[in-house]
This record gives C-alpha cells, sequence and structure tokens, in this order.
C-alpha cells in the first residue's frame, strides 16, 4: 500500500506536534503542527498501521492465523475458495485458487487507500515463487530461498562444497 503508515489516523487520546519543515511556505515563525495521522519516523507508525489495516481485513470477514497475527484467511464470497493474504509491514501478499477472489480482494483493498498490485508475485520476503501451469488447469508453486542463501554464504566466505535435496509435500 503506497505510504502506509499515513493511512491510520492517530488516537484521540494522543497528540503529537511537529515543527514544520524549513521553507514550508505555509508555516510561519515558531509555529508548530498537529498530527492527525500517524507519520513514518513515529514509533506507533507500525502498530497503528496494522491496526488498522486487519480492522479492514477483519470487517472483510478475514480471521486472523492462530499462530501468525500477520496471515489472516476466509472466504470473501460465499461458494467460492477462500483467500490467504499475508503482511509484512506495508508488503501484502494474496492467494486464492480463484481469479475472482483475488480481484474482489484487490477491490476491497483499494477501497482503503492507493494500493500498487504488482500481480503474480514472483518474490516475497526472501522467498522465490516459480509458478507452473499444467495442461490439466491447475497450478503448482515452488517456492525457493536461492538467492537468500546464496547471498548469505557470499557474505559469511562459505563454499558450497555438497548440495542436498530435500523435498516437501
Amino acid at each position: 500500500m503506497k505510504q502506509a503508515f499515513i493511512q491510520s489516523h492517530l488516537p484521540p487520546d494522543e497528540e503529537y506536534f511537529l515543527r514544520p519543515p524549513a521553507g514550508c511556505p505555509r508555516s510561519k515563525p515558531g509555529q508548530y503542527w498537529r498530527l492527525l495521522r500517524s507519520l513514518y519516523g513515529l514509533k506507533r507508525a507500525p502498530k497503528l498501521w496494522f491496526e488498522m489495516l486487519s480492522g479492514h481485513l477483519k470487517n472483510m470477514g478475514l480471521q486472523c492465523s492462530e499462530s501468525s497475527p500477520c496471515i489472516f484467511t476466509g472466504v470473501l464470497i460465499p461458494g467460492h475458495p477462500p483467500i490467504y493474504v499475508g503482511i509484512y509491514v506495508d508488503d501484502i501478499i494474496s492467494i486464492s485458487a480463484d481469479d475472482v477472489v483475488e480481484k474482489k480482494f484487490e477491490d476491497l483493498l483499494s477501497n482503503i487507500g492507493s494500493v500498487d498490485f504488482m500481480g503474480q508475485v514472483s518474490l516475497f520476503l526472501g522467498t522465490e515463487f516459480a509458478w507452473q501451469h499444467h495442461d490439466d488447469g491447475h497450478i503448482s508453486v515452488t517456492l525457493t530461498q536461492q538467492s537468500f542463501i546464496e547471498t548469505l554464504m557470499e557474505s559469511l566466505e562459505i563454499q558450497a562444497t555438497t548440495t542436498s535435496t530435500f523435498t516437501t509435500p
């Protein structure tokens, strides 16, 4: 979401004041501004943003995972497959088996604020997504962290002398 932290409002019982930026034509000497919205750099900004976003997701009918507060799932359209939503600060990833559900989610999210939809995910939090479309209409995805691991090994000056492959269900 674009400028995510400023999308959330400050609680009414909290007041923050700041000096206007130098050279601002709308400010007068000795003048301070009262913040109405959260701002990048404000300690509570990430928490306020998450509270606002998770509130909207819950209003959409999504439920927060018991194991991770940044994972939401639920049915947006009765009779359609569920959608899975992951959040990391202001990056959001959503996956559903139905394009109609994903479009509905994009529409609902656009009502909250300005959002850039990047299409099919290829990289998220250091995890690479490789999508494969099968002849029977199914889609499979392979997740790897090869680039992350290679970068880590380089930084630690570790040479890959042997490799092992593990497959998970």
